[in-house]
């Protein structure tokens, strides 16, 4: 191997290659905690959006809803149609 090398000790080989650089213990850990945060930030997310699709369907019985969500990897969308008009057969 040209640009490496290889330290042993007796538990395990490690190969170091140069120009690359290894990640501390404490930039792996602050990865892990930003992960874990980002994963409960899109849980809760979901959650709220969920809830407040439920929360207008439930509140407006009389009125024709139509609602959709799209969840990507960067955010949740939600979107309720609210129609004025009455349902077929309550038309004053």
């Amino acid at each position: 191997m040209g640009d490496s090398m290889v330290l042993h000790d007796n538990y395990t080989n490690v190969i170091a290659i140069e120009g690359v650089a290894k990640e501390t213990d404490e930039q792996i850990i602050n990865k892990i905690l930003y992960e874990e945060e980002l994963r409960k930030r899109k849980l809760e997310a979901l959650n709220i959006a969920r809830r407040a699709l439920r929360y207008i369907t439930g509140y407006l019985t009389d009125y024709t809803i139509e609602t959709s969500q799209e969840v990507t990897k960067d955010y949740v969308r939600i979107e309720a149609k609210i129609y004025f008009k009455p349902p077929e057969g309550m038309e004053g």
